[in-house]
């Protein structure tokens, strides 16, 4: 079991090529899985092939979330779908380990992760898609900010089962607001 982490204690960095291990167990975590998506074995070559074009894309930005002062990989953040023209991307959150999880963790890498979005990128709105069911995940977008927008029935075909999406936003906070 996971020693607590203090929140302050969490940073957000790049991805490196020592967290491809952990990366490749975590994308490969059946489990871990069935609370986002419908789990697809990640083999070794495609794996290695992502880590190495993970900057090109520059609709996507990945996070490393890190105990500061600690170079191990704990989780991840990534921004998806991002457009300047629309000043908008997708959000995603995976702390790796179950020890891990239910700590705040997750919440604070968001959290600075939303900062980078709103300060950094100017976007205007970000967007989240959760399965129903992930109490966890609703609870944790809820706390910072996001509002239900909608229900995409039946979207994900998961452990033989239609699952639900919960489609949630967050804007831009006022406070913050340029380039309006």
């Amino acid at each position: 079991m996971s020693t607590p982490v203090p929140l302050e204690k969490i940073q957000i960095g790049p991805i490196t090529a020592p967290d491809s291990e952990a990366l490749f167990r975590w994308f490969n975590d059946a489990q871990a899985a069935r609370l986002d998506y419908a789990w697809r074995p990640v083999d070794g070559i495609s794996h290695q092939k992502w880590l190495a074009g993970i900057g090109a894309d520059p609709t996507q930005v990945w996070f490393a979330i890190r105990r500061a002062g600690h170079a191990g990989i704990i989780g991840f953040v990534i921004l998806r779908n991002i457009s300047a023209v629309h000043r908008c991307a997708d959000l995603g959150v995976r702390v790796g380990e179950e020890g891990d999880r239910g700590r705040g963790v997750g919440k604070e890498a968001a959290r600075q992760v939303l900062q980078f979005c709103w300060q950094v990128l100017n976007l205007n709105r970000i967007q989240v898609s959760v399965l129903a069911g992930n109490e966890r995940a609703l609870r944790l977008y809820t706390a910072l900010g996001f509002r239900r927008e909608g229900n995409l029935r039946q979207a994900q075909f998961i452990d033989g089962e239609w699952k639900n999406v919960i489609i949630m936003g967050a804007l831009r906070p006022r406070s913050l607001a340029r380039g309006s």
